[in-house]
């Protein structure tokens, strides 16, 4: 869900009694999306705990886990491994990786058929947002 001309305080820094929320646009619902992935990134030197990591959310959650990939792959900027989650187990996946991820990113993005909105459009992270490198999507 993507909202546009966010403004939550007001210019003394009080957060106003009630948002003018008239001129928000929401993007797609999260029904929409298939299921969601969840790329958790690491370095090099990382591959090991970041591994036990992905094995423990498939353990917890039954969630399909991917290879772990040491280098980049595909748009992903460093190494990473693909956590598959179905679109009702969003809410569980997110607070589990919430409190356990610890020092690693988690880029998330929605899975609608379009590669290049699910990207850069469908996009959400858990951590410091990182550079993807889009040209296999084709023009951006």
């Amino acid at each position: 869900m993507r909202l546009q001309q966010l403004t939550p305080f007001l210019p003394d820094g009080a957060f106003p009694a009630r948002l003018d929320t008239s001129n928000w646009r929401i993007g797609r619902r999260m029904q929409d999306f298939t299921d969601y992935h969840a790329h958790l990134y690491f370095d090099a030197n990382e591959a090991e705990e970041a591994g036990h990591l992905c094995q423990a959310i498939r353990d917890d959650l039954g969630l399909a886990i991917g290879r772990i990939h040491p280098n980049p792959v595909g748009p992903h900027p460093r190494g990473s491994c693909q956590i598959t989650v179905p679109t009702a187990m969003l809410g569980k996946a997110l607070d589990w990786l919430l409190h356990r991820r610890g020092r690693f990113t988690v880029f998330c993005h929605g899975n609608s058929g379009n590669d290049l909105a699910d990207h850069t459009r469908h996009v959400f992270w858990l951590g410091d947002a990182e550079k993807l490198d889009l040209r296999q999507f084709g023009p951006v």
